[in-house]
């Protein structure tokens, strides 16, 4: 199984959509984290399986929540960029991916 790291604005993206599902029905946070939870251990086993985004990025999406997983390999490691809605600007995760290369470069 591949290591996988979150990066910070993913985990915000995390928290922010945990809250507003939790904020519409108790409980229903949690199931939302343990599907992004379930979706990133699939991607873990087997990252190449997901469709490309915009190369090297690649999404995987949620079963029951409108969300995609964005994420890219580098040095044998998944980074996951972003956890977005799909209505959300389409915009994000490249912008995502273009800081992620900046962080490399350094």
């Amino acid at each position: 199984m591949t290591q996988v790291e979150v990066l910070e604005l993913a985990w915000q993206d995390l928290w922010e959509a945990r809250d507003w599902y939790e904020s519409q029905l108790s409980g229903l946070g949690d199931e939302f984290l343990m599907e992004v939870r379930r979706v990133i251990g699939h991607v873990a086993e087997a990252p190449r399986q997901f469709p490309w985004h915009r190369k090297p990025m690649r999404r995987a999406m949620t079963n029951r929540f409108p969300y995609g997983i964005f994420f890219c390999e580098h040095d044998e490691r998944l980074y996951v960029l972003a956890v977005l809605h799909l209505h959300r600007s389409p915009r994000t995760p490249g912008r995502r991916l273009r800081a992620f290369k900046k962080t490399l470069r350094k």
